[in-house]
Parts: structure tokens; sequence; C-alpha cells
């Protein structure tokens, strides 16, 4: 699989500004994240074995394989990348019954990503709004209007950290004469 294709993601997106301010910054700090490329083979996987599940959502999965979202997993349907020799948290891991079960959200919830720290990022099925859900409180602390919205603000609260020094190239991602 390897890593996103920016070239696909820049002609997907390229008549919608509000994603492809994001996509830019994306492609400008790229050593600090790894998303990973897919196809809408893919993303129709998704949407076949989970159902119900938004637009734009599978829209961008059909070009993001999910990955390292800066400190944010997106959670995709395989385990393992080949091409980058890493293993990923999956969808159907987190969203089986037991997992939803651990975490306290209800079914009508989809897990699509995990915090670095464990809090996971819920699609609502009804009203295909995301969520953060706090474990330590047990219920939802944040909400986004859809998709696009949590991947844009997902996208500059990453770029706050990475100015204020708290958020670190990848390694595997920067060529060994530019390690900092």
């Amino acid at each position: 699989m390897g890593y996103i294709n920016y070239e696909q993601v820049f002609n997907k997106y390229s008549k919608n500004d509000f994603v492809m301010h994001g996509i830019n910054m994306l492609k400008k700090y790229d050593y600090y994240h790894l998303l990973r490329d897919s196809s809408i083979v893919k993303s129709q996987r998704i949407a076949d074995t989970f159902g119900g599940l938004s637009s734009e959502y599978l829209a961008w999965m059909s070009v993001c394989g999910g990955g390292y979202l800066f400190d944010t997993v997106l959670l995709s349907i395989e385990e393992y990348d080949n091409e980058l020799d890493l293993s990923f948290d999956t969808l159907q891991e987190l969203n089986a019954e037991e997992s939803k079960n651990s975490f306290g959200i209800p079914n009508r919830y989809f897990i699509i990503a995990i915090r670095s720290y464990g809090d996971p990022i819920c699609l609502s099925r009804s009203d295909k709004k995301v969520h953060l859900w706090d474990c330590e409180e047990g219920r939802f602390t944040a909400e986004w209007e859809s998709f696009y919205d949590f991947l844009i603000d997902e996208i500059s609260s990453s770029l706050e950290l990475i100015a204020n020094g708290d958020l670190f190239p990848i390694p595997i991602k920067v060529p060994d004469d530019e390690m900092i």
C-alpha cells in the first residue's frame, strides 16, 4: 500500500477549497504524519462491511487508507502494510462489540480513529457528525459537523503542536541526512 498518493488526493479534491487547504498542509508537513494510500475498492469494502457511513468519510477512505494523522490513528480495514512493514489498528478490531463495550460507546456510533492518549473518535450513523469520546468521563466531549470538519480541525490542531515543538517528524519518513 505505502504512503498516501498526493496526486490522487489532489485530483479527487481539486474542486473543494475547504479540503484542499488541509491537503496542502498535509503535503507541507509530510514528515509529521504517516497516511497510507488507498483506492475506491478499499473504500467500497468499508462501505459494504460496515454500512451506513457518511459519503465524506468513504470518499476520504478512497484516497487515504488510514494511518497516523499526526498524533491520531485513522483506522482502516487492513492491519498490516507490507510496503511500510508496519501494523495498524483496524476498523474491525475497534468496532467489535467487545471493544465498543469496553469504551462504553453506544451502538449507533462507529469508531473511525483513536487519539494518541486512547480516546476514540466516532462517526454517528444517524446524523453523520463526528464525536470525540472521552474515556475518563464516559461521554462525548467534542463534536464536528462533518468528517471534513473533523479532518481539517485535526490538521490545524496538529500544526499548532508542530509549531510549539510538541510533535516530531516520523523517523521512517525522514531521510537519514535530514534527521533533526
